[in-house]
């Protein structure tokens, strides 16, 4: 579903990541999604419209290290695909994965 590889960087660096979200019947430009970042009890939740976008519809996660502290951080990709097999017309898909272990 979303591609984002595990990096290393240390803390009080601004990271920035391309988010792809690819399934059946789901465009991130009309579809919704959310992004939550974890390490330890320390998180970072964007809403699509929370997320940095260029000119070409690309998404970007962006975020200062230093709102989460040191070791891995994981980020946990919720979309919402149109699929009126569901009662609310929604498939809900949710993937997670390490994304950036954050050193001191």
């Amino acid at each position: 579903m979303a591609t984002v590889i595990e990096d290393e960087a240390f803390l009080g660096t601004e990271k920035k990541y391309l988010l792809e979200i690819k399934s059946a019947g789901f465009d991130m430009e009309t579809d919704d999604f959310n992004v939550t970042i974890k390490r330890g009890a320390n998180v970072i939740t964007l809403k699509k419209e929370d997320l940095v976008q260029d000119h070409e519809g690309n998404f970007y996660i962006t975020f200062d290290t230093s709102d989460l502290g040191t070791g891995v951080a994981s980020v946990t990709v919720t979309a919402y695909v149109p699929d009126s097999d569901f009662p609310d017309g929604l498939r809900t898909e949710v993937e997670k994965f390490n994304l950036v272990r954050i050193k001191s």
